[in-house]
């Protein structure tokens, strides 16, 4: 394939945006495990399942990344950083002057960039139930700018956010300090949820990633313009260059999913956040059945469990585990409920 027949080819379809790292697959741990929780979530149906590995069928992948989502242990991972950096921004937002604070998050991508205030991510399909979590709490709110997804090569994103919404609002059902969580699909611009005051002269900037009323400013478009440039001109040389991607060493590893640490951060920002991130968080209990063979313990890729030689028992720290249920899928003594 020529430079050009790349570049034209790159231009009219996303193409293969996910990772795949074996190390961190249920499949590849545990030869029979029937983990397939990647294949169901595609709506391409772009996935295979296989012994010891999944198979991304490069020509029906639209880079919606709802599978990097579903995937449990982040054996699947989208090679766009910005998802990973979107917390820190977040935390990083100031309020402009005519605003009494910022105001909920604003996510977009790219192609819902309009006003240069919003956060670019890659597709929003790779947000997960945890995400959203994380990004309300750490934001004090969070919107969606999901108009031109309609038009996209993934136009089920709306839906499949919709449905990750609905989860979440089920496990905070009843719980005070829910953030507002908004999925804007209009293409009018989303009400503005935070209070605002009266500009003083000269004043009109609105911050970065900030909703509200304020008109937005040319230097935060042309910033916004020219991150979207050169994170082009980086994926696609990357893309161009065609580079072999090794697995880490530490992948193989115990390996705490980055939703999870979000979860933790938002936790930790504000002590009325801990009821709603606890109401994410697994459980997981051994029945008299365990003979303490702790196979459970090297198998589990997150480290949530661990054992007491003194006591003679099993620990479990919900704060690790990510729910994969493979430890309750090997288990011998059917000894683990999750």
């Amino acid at each position: 394939m020529t430079l050009a027949d790349r570049l034209l080819r790159r231009m009219a379809r996303p193409g293969t945006t996910v990772d795949f790292t074996g190390a961190r697959c249920l499949r590849r741990r545990f030869l029979r495990s029937a983990c397939d929780r990647c294949a169901r979530a595609c709506p391409p149906q772009a996935i295979y399942p296989g012994e010891g590995t999944v198979r991304l069928e490069s020509e029906r992948c639209t880079g919606c990344l709802v599978c990097t989502a579903a995937c449990p242990t982040g054996a699947l991972s989208g090679r766009d950083s910005r998802l990973a950096k979107a917390a820190a921004k977040i935390t990083a937002r100031t309020p402009a002057p005519q605003l009494a604070e910022p105001g909920p998050a604003l996510l977009c991508c790219e192609k819902s960039l309009r006003h240069g205030t919003e956060i670019i991510l890659p597709c929003l399909g790779g947000l997960s139930r945890e995400h959203l979590a994380a990004y309300a709490l750490l934001g004090g709110g969070l919107i969606l700018l999901l108009h031109p997804c309609r038009q996209c090569h993934s136009p089920w994103v709306p839906e499949v956010l919709q449905q990750r919404l609905d989860e979440l609002q089920q496990h905070w059902q009843g719980l005070a300090n829910q953030p507002p969580i908004l999925l804007h699909r209009e293409a009018e611009p989303p009400p503005g949820l935070s209070k605002t005051k009266k500009p003083a002269e000269g004043e009109g900037k609105q911050r970065h990633g900030t909703a509200g009323s304020a008109p937005p400013d040319r230097r935060d478009f042309f910033r916004a313009f020219k991150e979207v440039s050169l994170h082009a001109a980086a994926e696609t040389w990357t893309t161009l260059r065609e580079e072999q991607r090794q697995e880490e060493e530490w992948a193989a590893s115990k390996h705490l999913p980055d939703r999870l640490m979000l979860l933790q951060k938002a936790g930790r920002q504000h002590a009325a956040h801990a009821p709603l991130v606890a109401a994410l968080l697994s459980e997981l209990s051994f029945s008299p059945e365990c003979n303490l063979c702790g196979a459970c313990i090297g198998l589990c890729p997150s480290g949530a469990i661990s054992s007491d030689d003194e006591l003679k028992q099993l620990n479990f720290d919900p704060w690790r585990c990510s729910a994969c249920g493979l430890c309750r899928e090997f288990c011998p003594a059917r000894a683990i409920k999750l």
